[in-house]
């Protein structure tokens, strides 16, 4: 019985683990010379950025291809705060 508990949970762990694999699969961080719009930069300004930065390097990217985009605290708080974009696939 004891032994079944164990391996449940095992297998639970194990598919957490593997859908918080697959959540990052599609994020992008962005780090760096990417200046916050101003102190409280909104999801839309963020994602207007990344669309800015994605044009200018070539990339094809339309506001529908992304499907959130958000200033992190970078673990240095002198550094410019990191983007994560996250993109549909």
């Amino acid at each position: 019985m004891e032994k079944d508990i164990e391996e449940k949970l095992n297998k639970i762990d194990e598919a957490i683990e593997a859908v918080n694999r697959y959540s990052y699969l599609y994020n992008l961080k962005i780090i760096g010379a990417v200046p916050k719009a101003n102190t409280k930069e909104s999801s839309k300004e963020t994602v207007d950025i990344c669309l800015n930065l994605f044009n200018k390097i070539g990339a094809e990217v339309s506001p529908y291809d992304i499907d959130i985009a958000h200033r992190v605290t970078p673990r240095d708080p002198t550094r410019i705060p990191p983007i994560i974009c996250k993109v549909y696939t």
